[in-house]
């Protein structure tokens, strides 16, 4: 099963693949996460009240451009 996660203007949607379909999605508006680094590689530590998650990315520069946008939009 793989999951996903997309950023919106002021949410992160994360959601499981079953197939061809997303299921049991959840969102987390951009003001109440916390980003932080991971100690794997490639991965991106998302921090919230309710659930805390890793996603990993395909390459340092994917990941890095993630973790600059997701910041960029919590702090505007």
């Amino acid at each position: 099963m793989n999951q996903s996660a997309q950023s919106f203007n002021d949410i992160l949607l994360y959601a499981k693949r079953k197939g061809g379909l997303f299921t049991s999605s959840k969102y987390f508006y951009l003001s109440s996460i916390k980003v932080e680094d991971a100690q794997i590689e490639n991965c991106i530590i998302f921090l919230t009240k309710k659930k805390s998650f890793v996603l990993q990315f395909t390459s340092q520069e994917q990941k890095n451009e993630w973790k600059k946008e997701i910041i960029d939009a919590i702090q505007n």
